[in-house]
């Protein structure tokens, strides 16, 4: 059987946005696959037959794994880090300007 070749000229912003498109494909399969094999690995049936579970506080009540899945997880991980982000970026300028005015400011922001 012969295999059947393909060639074709791309300028390069086009061979860029090939390459971009199948790296994106692959990641997100990559991805998928990930979040299937942890859901089946954490996943349960019956409430009654779990011994213990592993529960996420995040500012909009806890998230129950039966119930939510590794995705979610990732969703909420990345919220929580977008969260503390921006209370960073606000109240470390807040703070700046608060010095820069000699304004009492008690509370130091962390690095």
């Amino acid at each position: 059987r012969e295999k059947k070749k393909m060639h074709l000229k791309l300028k390069v912003r086009q061979a860029k946005n090939a390459r971009d498109g199948v790296a994106k494909y692959i990641y997100g399969e990559l991805f998928e696959w990930v979040i299937l094999q942890v859901n089946k690995s954490i996943g349960w049936d019956d409430d009654s037959t779990v011994k213990s579970t592993t529960g996420v506080l995040d500012i909009f009540g806890f998230e129950r794994f039966a119930i939510n899945s590794f995705e979610q997880l990732c969703i909420n991980y990345t919220n929580e880090v977008l969260q503390q982000h921006f209370n960073t970026f606000v109240f470390k300028h807040k703070q700046i300007e608060y010095e820069a005015e000699n304004l009492d400011f008690s509370f130091t922001f962390p690095e």
